[in-house]
Protein backbone atom coordinates (compact mmCIF):
# COMPACT_ATOMS: atom_id res chain seq x y z
CA UNK A 1 0.00 0.00 0.00
CA UNK A 2 2.90 2.12 0.43
CA UNK A 3 3.27 2.44 -3.48
CA UNK A 4 0.07 3.60 -3.93
CA UNK A 5 0.04 6.07 -1.19
CA UNK A 6 3.10 7.53 -3.04
CA UNK A 7 1.51 7.28 -6.38
CA UNK A 8 -1.26 10.07 -4.86
CA UNK A 9 2.01 12.40 -3.66
CA UNK A 10 3.07 11.13 -0.10
CA UNK A 11 6.66 11.64 -0.43
CA UNK A 12 9.39 9.71 1.49
CA UNK A 13 10.83 12.04 4.33
CA UNK A 14 14.95 11.40 4.53
CA UNK A 15 15.50 11.06 8.62
CA UNK A 16 18.14 12.93 10.20
CA UNK A 17 20.55 11.87 12.85
CA UNK A 18 19.07 14.36 15.38
CA UNK A 19 15.65 12.95 13.94
CA UNK A 20 16.45 9.38 14.99
CA UNK A 21 18.21 10.81 18.18
CA UNK A 22 14.54 12.16 19.20
CA UNK A 23 12.63 9.21 18.35
CA UNK A 24 13.34 7.16 21.51
CA UNK A 25 11.12 5.07 23.76
CA UNK A 26 10.49 6.35 27.17
CA UNK A 27 8.31 3.85 30.03
CA UNK A 28 5.67 4.45 31.81
CA UNK A 29 3.62 3.08 34.76
CA UNK A 30 0.08 1.78 34.37
CA UNK A 31 -2.87 0.75 36.67
CA UNK A 32 -3.28 -2.63 35.93
CA UNK A 33 -0.14 -4.12 34.34
CA UNK A 34 4.07 -3.52 34.58
CA UNK A 35 5.74 -1.15 32.90
CA UNK A 36 4.40 -0.49 28.85
CA UNK A 37 6.72 0.71 26.63
CA UNK A 38 5.13 3.59 24.39
CA UNK A 39 6.83 5.89 21.56
CA UNK A 40 7.34 9.70 22.48
CA UNK A 41 4.82 11.93 21.37
CA UNK A 42 7.65 14.36 20.37
CA UNK A 43 9.15 12.58 17.71
CA UNK A 44 8.44 14.99 15.01
CA UNK A 45 11.22 17.41 16.75
CA UNK A 46 14.05 18.22 14.31
CA UNK A 47 17.26 19.91 14.30
CA UNK A 48 18.85 21.90 11.53
CA UNK A 49 22.50 22.64 11.28
CA UNK A 50 24.72 24.50 8.82
CA UNK A 51 26.72 22.41 6.47
CA UNK A 52 30.02 23.35 8.59
CA UNK A 53 28.88 22.18 11.52
CA UNK A 54 27.01 19.05 10.23
CA UNK A 55 30.76 18.46 9.03
CA UNK A 56 32.64 18.71 11.87
CA UNK A 57 30.19 16.75 13.78
CA UNK A 58 30.98 13.76 12.42
CA UNK A 59 34.09 14.11 13.70
CA UNK A 60 33.08 12.92 17.30
CA UNK A 61 33.10 9.34 15.55
CA UNK A 62 36.69 9.42 16.09
CA UNK A 63 38.91 7.80 18.50
CA UNK A 64 42.23 9.18 19.97
CA UNK A 65 44.12 7.04 17.72
CA UNK A 66 42.41 8.61 14.67
CA UNK A 67 42.55 11.96 15.77
CA UNK A 68 46.76 10.96 16.05
CA UNK A 69 46.47 10.06 12.30
CA UNK A 70 44.38 12.65 11.21
CA UNK A 71 47.29 15.28 12.51
CA UNK A 72 50.03 13.89 11.14
CA UNK A 73 47.67 13.28 7.98
CA UNK A 74 47.24 17.06 7.76
CA UNK A 75 50.90 18.06 7.92
CA UNK A 76 51.94 15.32 5.73
CA UNK A 77 49.54 16.91 3.40
CA UNK A 78 50.56 20.67 3.89
CA UNK A 79 54.44 19.35 3.23
CA UNK A 80 53.36 17.74 0.00
CA UNK A 81 51.50 21.26 -0.96
CA UNK A 82 54.95 22.94 -0.89
CA UNK A 83 56.38 21.16 -4.01
CA UNK A 84 55.26 22.91 -6.53
CA UNK A 85 56.09 26.24 -5.34
CA UNK A 86 59.61 24.97 -4.62
CA UNK A 87 59.72 23.55 -7.59
CA UNK A 88 59.72 26.80 -9.23
CA UNK A 89 62.76 27.91 -7.08
CA UNK A 90 64.66 25.22 -9.36
CA UNK A 91 63.43 25.92 -12.30
CA UNK A 92 64.38 29.66 -12.05
CA UNK A 93 68.13 28.32 -11.61
CA UNK A 94 67.86 26.43 -14.75
CA UNK A 95 66.91 29.47 -16.24
CA UNK A 96 69.39 31.36 -14.56
CA UNK A 97 71.84 28.05 -15.80
CA UNK A 98 70.77 28.67 -19.58
CA UNK A 99 71.26 32.16 -19.97
CA UNK A 100 74.12 31.97 -18.36
CA UNK A 101 75.63 29.51 -20.78
CA UNK A 102 73.96 31.71 -23.84
CA UNK A 103 75.57 34.90 -22.59
CA UNK A 104 79.14 32.96 -22.86
CA UNK A 105 79.23 33.65 -18.69
CA UNK A 106 79.62 29.75 -17.85
CA UNK A 107 81.68 27.16 -19.51
CA UNK A 108 79.92 24.03 -21.03
CA UNK A 109 81.56 21.79 -17.71
CA UNK A 110 80.07 23.97 -15.23
CA UNK A 111 76.67 24.14 -17.38
CA UNK A 112 76.60 20.22 -17.38
CA UNK A 113 77.60 20.32 -13.35
CA UNK A 114 74.55 23.32 -12.82
CA UNK A 115 72.05 21.12 -14.44
CA UNK A 116 72.88 17.86 -13.35
CA UNK A 117 72.79 19.29 -9.80
CA UNK A 118 69.28 20.94 -10.24
CA UNK A 119 67.89 17.98 -12.16
CA UNK A 120 68.72 16.11 -8.97
CA UNK A 121 66.83 18.50 -6.70
CA UNK A 122 63.89 18.19 -8.70
CA UNK A 123 64.26 14.30 -8.24
CA UNK A 124 64.59 15.19 -4.64
CA UNK A 125 61.76 17.01 -4.39
CA UNK A 126 59.01 14.66 -5.97
CA UNK A 127 60.07 12.10 -3.99
CA UNK A 128 59.67 13.79 -0.73
CA UNK A 129 56.14 14.80 -2.52
CA UNK A 130 55.17 11.25 -3.13
CA UNK A 131 56.10 9.84 0.54
CA UNK A 132 54.54 12.49 2.24
CA UNK A 133 51.54 12.21 0.16
CA UNK A 134 51.82 8.34 0.21
CA UNK A 135 51.46 8.73 4.41
CA UNK A 136 48.75 11.60 4.51
CA UNK A 137 46.19 9.66 2.07
CA UNK A 138 47.27 6.44 3.71
CA UNK A 139 45.80 7.88 7.23
CA UNK A 140 43.27 9.96 6.32
CA UNK A 141 41.54 6.71 4.32
CA UNK A 142 42.01 4.53 6.99
CA UNK A 143 40.98 6.74 9.53
CA UNK A 144 38.09 7.74 7.06
CA UNK A 145 36.92 4.14 6.89
CA UNK A 146 36.92 3.66 10.67
CA UNK A 147 34.81 6.63 11.33
CA UNK A 148 32.46 5.32 8.78
CA UNK A 149 32.16 2.35 10.11
CA UNK A 150 30.92 3.61 13.22
CA UNK A 151 28.63 6.06 11.82
CA UNK A 152 26.87 2.93 9.94
CA UNK A 153 26.54 1.48 12.85
CA UNK A 154 24.89 3.77 15.24
CA UNK A 155 22.84 4.80 12.03
CA UNK A 156 21.79 1.07 11.72
CA UNK A 157 21.09 0.84 16.10
CA UNK A 158 18.67 4.10 15.68
CA UNK A 159 17.02 2.78 13.15
CA UNK A 160 16.20 -1.03 14.19
CA UNK A 161 14.48 0.89 17.47
CA UNK A 162 12.05 2.99 15.73
CA UNK A 163 8.26 2.63 15.80
CA UNK A 164 6.51 0.77 13.14
CA UNK A 165 5.14 3.54 12.14
CA UNK A 166 8.11 5.13 11.03
CA UNK A 167 9.13 2.56 8.49
CA UNK A 168 5.44 3.11 6.66
CA UNK A 169 6.35 6.79 6.00
CA UNK A 170 9.53 5.19 4.04
CA UNK A 171 9.99 3.96 0.94
CA UNK A 172 11.08 0.17 1.24
CA UNK A 173 14.92 -0.40 0.75
CA UNK A 174 15.73 3.92 1.63
CA UNK A 175 17.28 3.20 4.08
CA UNK A 176 19.51 0.68 3.01
CA UNK A 177 20.81 2.92 0.09
CA UNK A 178 20.78 6.26 2.68
CA UNK A 179 22.92 3.80 4.70
CA UNK A 180 24.95 2.46 1.97
CA UNK A 181 25.22 5.73 -0.30
CA UNK A 182 25.11 8.86 2.25
CA UNK A 183 27.99 7.13 4.53
CA UNK A 184 29.74 6.37 1.36
CA UNK A 185 29.92 10.08 0.58
CA UNK A 186 30.93 10.84 3.93
CA UNK A 187 33.76 8.36 3.63
CA UNK A 188 35.17 10.51 0.22
CA UNK A 189 34.46 13.80 2.26
CA UNK A 190 36.36 12.87 5.61
CA UNK A 191 39.72 11.22 3.69
CA UNK A 192 40.21 12.16 -0.15
CA UNK A 193 38.78 15.71 0.16
CA UNK A 194 40.83 16.81 3.33
CA UNK A 195 43.87 15.74 1.90
CA UNK A 196 43.19 17.84 -1.06
CA UNK A 197 42.31 20.67 1.07
CA UNK A 198 45.25 20.86 3.21
CA UNK A 199 47.98 20.43 -0.02
CA UNK A 200 45.99 23.44 -1.38
CA UNK A 201 46.49 25.16 1.84
CA UNK A 202 50.41 24.32 1.40
CA UNK A 203 50.63 25.38 -1.97
CA UNK A 204 48.99 28.85 -1.66
CA UNK A 205 50.96 29.61 1.74
CA UNK A 206 54.69 28.31 0.29
CA UNK A 207 53.87 30.01 -2.53
CA UNK A 208 53.08 33.72 -1.15
CA UNK A 209 56.05 33.02 1.12
CA UNK A 210 58.66 32.12 -2.08
CA UNK A 211 57.12 34.90 -4.49
CA UNK A 212 57.25 37.96 -1.55
CA UNK A 213 60.77 36.58 -0.82
CA UNK A 214 61.96 36.80 -4.29
CA UNK A 215 60.05 40.05 -5.48
CA UNK A 216 57.48 41.85 -3.20
CA UNK A 217 56.59 44.41 -6.01
CA UNK A 218 56.02 41.71 -8.63
CA UNK A 219 54.38 39.57 -5.83
CA UNK A 220 51.19 42.57 -5.28
CA UNK A 221 51.00 43.43 -8.74
CA UNK A 222 50.87 39.67 -10.20
CA UNK A 223 48.29 39.04 -6.78
CA UNK A 224 45.65 41.46 -8.00
CA UNK A 225 44.10 38.82 -10.41
CA UNK A 226 43.61 36.57 -7.31
CA UNK A 227 40.09 38.87 -6.31
CA UNK A 228 38.71 38.20 -9.38
CA UNK A 229 39.68 34.78 -10.04
CA UNK A 230 38.38 33.71 -6.18
CA UNK A 231 35.14 35.98 -6.92
CA UNK A 232 33.95 34.67 -10.03
CA UNK A 233 34.99 31.11 -9.23
CA UNK A 234 32.27 31.65 -6.05
CA UNK A 235 29.55 33.22 -8.04
CA UNK A 236 29.71 30.62 -11.05
CA UNK A 237 30.48 27.73 -8.44
CA UNK A 238 27.63 28.53 -6.27
CA UNK A 239 24.95 28.66 -9.69
CA UNK A 240 26.67 25.54 -10.70
CA UNK A 241 26.02 23.97 -7.21
CA UNK A 242 22.66 24.69 -7.20
CA UNK A 243 21.44 23.36 -10.46
CA UNK A 244 23.75 20.21 -9.42
CA UNK A 245 21.83 20.22 -6.25
CA UNK A 246 18.33 19.97 -7.87
CA UNK A 247 20.04 17.65 -10.74
CA UNK A 248 20.45 14.85 -8.24
CA UNK A 249 17.17 15.45 -5.95
CA UNK A 250 14.82 14.87 -9.43
CA UNK A 251 17.34 11.60 -10.11
CA UNK A 252 16.36 10.44 -6.42
CA UNK A 253 13.14 10.67 -6.94
CA UNK A 254 13.41 8.84 -10.31
CA UNK A 255 15.34 6.31 -8.74
CA UNK A 256 12.62 5.67 -5.63
CA UNK A 257 9.79 5.35 -8.12
CA UNK A 258 11.91 2.63 -10.13
CA UNK A 259 12.73 1.10 -7.01
CA UNK A 260 8.92 1.36 -5.59
CA UNK A 261 7.55 0.27 -9.32
CA UNK A 262 10.16 -2.77 -9.25
CA UNK A 263 9.47 -4.35 -5.83
CA UNK A 264 5.78 -4.29 -6.85
CA UNK A 265 6.08 -5.53 -10.62
CA UNK A 266 3.38 -8.44 -10.16
CA UNK A 267 1.18 -5.86 -8.62
CA UNK A 268 1.52 -3.10 -10.98
CA UNK A 269 1.31 -5.32 -14.51
CA UNK A 270 -1.41 -6.84 -12.93
CA UNK A 271 -3.41 -3.36 -12.25
CA UNK A 272 -2.33 -2.40 -16.05
CA UNK A 273 -0.61 0.88 -14.67
CA UNK A 274 2.87 -0.14 -16.29
CA UNK A 275 2.22 3.05 -18.08
CA UNK A 276 1.22 4.97 -15.52
CA UNK A 277 4.51 3.85 -13.92
CA UNK A 278 6.65 4.95 -16.76
CA UNK A 279 5.27 8.82 -16.96
CA UNK A 280 5.88 9.10 -13.58
CA UNK A 281 9.03 8.22 -14.31
CA UNK A 282 10.03 10.32 -17.13
CA UNK A 283 9.18 13.22 -15.47
CA UNK A 284 11.72 13.75 -12.89
CA UNK A 285 14.46 12.45 -15.44
CA UNK A 286 13.33 15.42 -18.07
CA UNK A 287 13.75 17.72 -15.57
CA UNK A 288 17.18 16.36 -14.64
CA UNK A 289 18.02 16.67 -18.66
CA UNK A 290 17.21 20.56 -18.62
CA UNK A 291 19.23 21.14 -15.63
CA UNK A 292 22.57 19.19 -17.31
CA UNK A 293 21.48 21.43 -20.37
CA UNK A 294 21.91 24.62 -18.10
CA UNK A 295 25.13 23.24 -16.57
CA UNK A 296 26.89 23.03 -19.87
CA UNK A 297 27.36 26.67 -20.06
CA UNK A 298 27.60 27.60 -16.22
CA UNK A 299 30.62 24.98 -16.37
CA UNK A 300 32.23 26.38 -19.27
CA UNK A 301 32.32 29.54 -18.55
CA UNK A 302 33.44 29.11 -14.57
CA UNK A 303 36.37 27.13 -16.19
CA UNK A 304 37.06 29.67 -19.49
CA UNK A 305 37.28 32.46 -17.17
CA UNK A 306 39.79 31.02 -14.70
CA UNK A 307 42.00 29.90 -17.64
CA UNK A 308 41.39 33.38 -18.89
CA UNK A 309 42.61 35.10 -15.69
CA UNK A 310 45.81 32.38 -15.61
CA UNK A 311 47.18 32.87 -18.82
CA UNK A 312 46.27 37.25 -18.29
CA UNK A 313 48.61 36.75 -15.04
CA UNK A 314 50.91 34.76 -17.04
CA UNK A 315 51.14 38.08 -19.62
CA UNK A 316 51.41 40.71 -17.21
CA UNK A 317 54.09 38.65 -14.86
CA UNK A 318 56.37 38.77 -17.93
CA UNK A 319 55.27 42.41 -18.64
CA UNK A 320 55.94 43.49 -15.15
CA UNK A 321 58.75 41.37 -14.29
CA UNK A 322 60.59 42.59 -17.68
CA UNK A 323 59.86 46.50 -16.37
CA UNK A 324 61.46 45.51 -12.88
CA UNK A 325 64.65 43.74 -14.85
CA UNK A 326 65.29 46.79 -17.03
CA UNK A 327 65.22 48.82 -14.44
CA UNK A 328 67.52 47.25 -12.46
CA UNK A 329 65.19 45.79 -9.44
CA UNK A 330 65.21 42.24 -10.60
CA UNK A 331 68.91 41.02 -10.81
CA UNK A 332 68.00 37.73 -13.50
CA UNK A 333 65.36 36.21 -15.15
CA UNK A 334 65.03 33.37 -13.21
CA UNK A 335 63.44 35.28 -10.78
CA UNK A 336 60.78 36.61 -12.85
CA UNK A 337 60.24 32.67 -13.36
CA UNK A 338 59.63 32.13 -9.78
Amino acid sequence: MLFYKNLLGHPARQLTEDHLEKQHWTRHKTSSQGEDIQPDVNIETEKTLSASKAYFRLWRYASPLDWLLRTVGVFAALGGGTAYPLMTIIFGSLVNDFNAIALGLESPSQFRHRVNHNTLWFVYLFVGKFGLLYIADFFFCFTATRIARRIRIQYLNKVIHQPISYFDRHTPGSIAASLSTDTNIIEVGLADKVVTVCQGVGMIISAFIIALTKSWKMTLVVGTSIPYIVITTMILGSIDSAFETKRREKYSEASKISEEALSSISTVTALGAKDKIVEMFSVPLLAASRLTIKIGPVQASMYGNMFFAMQSTYALALFYGNKLFSDGEIKDGGTVMV
